[in-house]
């Protein structure tokens, strides 16, 4: 607590062994390190039980996460351990176990709830000031001071704008190249893009 008073939350003092329960009912052989999971579970490396054991709810409930009485190097549902002293959890929820009788370490698909402080955090998405006037002069038309024809459709669209934000469109503005008539600086002229789909070409001007 903060005050430092200690308390036992499962097994009992000097009474040594192996047993699934609640509390006090519950006990260990030589535990040696504890990991905690998102959902504020204690995962217990009991050591001289070669087993993972988990202590859940405000009862103090203790079950067998992995592992057996018996010591070993077996993997799969029916795993065995040899004296397993340090545990970790990675950000999927998956238990790092380190053996010190056999030197190595295993993964343990527990499926737990990953640490707090390792789920990834998703900020929302923020759309910049300019990002919004640029979509609202798009929307006005009034302004507009090209027409560009694509896929039989016209769309006003602001020169400057394009050209700032592409310098494809603005080599495009400055040699002329791609205007009907042949001339870019005649009023009422559009610019043809050809093998472009209206679609393609509105998603474009949203982008820029």
């Amino acid at each position: 607590t903060a005050e430092g008073r200690v308390t036992t939350v499962a097994g009992r003092a000097g009474q040594e062994g192996f047993a699934d329960g609640e509390g006090a009912a519950a006990r260990f052989n030589f535990p040696q390190d504890v990991a905690v999971d998102g959902n504020n579970n204690n995962v217990v490396a009991d050591k001289d039980n070669h087993r993972i054991r988990m202590i859940a709810g405000a009862n103090a409930r203790v079950t067998t996460v992995s592992g057996s009485s018996e010591a070993g190097n077996v993997d799969g549902a029916s795993a065995r351990f040899n004296e397993p002293i340090v545990l970790a959890m990675d950000e999927g929820g998956r238990l790092l176990v380190f053996e010190i009788n056999a030197r190595k370490m295993r993964v343990v698909e527990a499926s737990l709830a990953p640490p707090l402080l390792l789920v990834p955090k998703v900020l929302p998405a923020v759309q910049h000031p300019l990002e919004k006037d640029y979509g609202k002069l798009l929307d006005d038309t009034e302004l507009a001071d090209v027409t560009f024809a694509v896929d039989g459709q016209r769309f006003l669209a602001h020169r400057c704008v394009l050209a700032v934000r592409s310098p494809y469109f603005s080599g495009l503005f400055k040699s002329c190249k791609g205007l009907s008539g042949g001339g870019g600086s005649t009023a009422g002229q559009d610019i043809v893009i050809e093998e472009v789909s209206a679609g393609a070409f509105r998603a474009l001007q949203r982008f820029l």
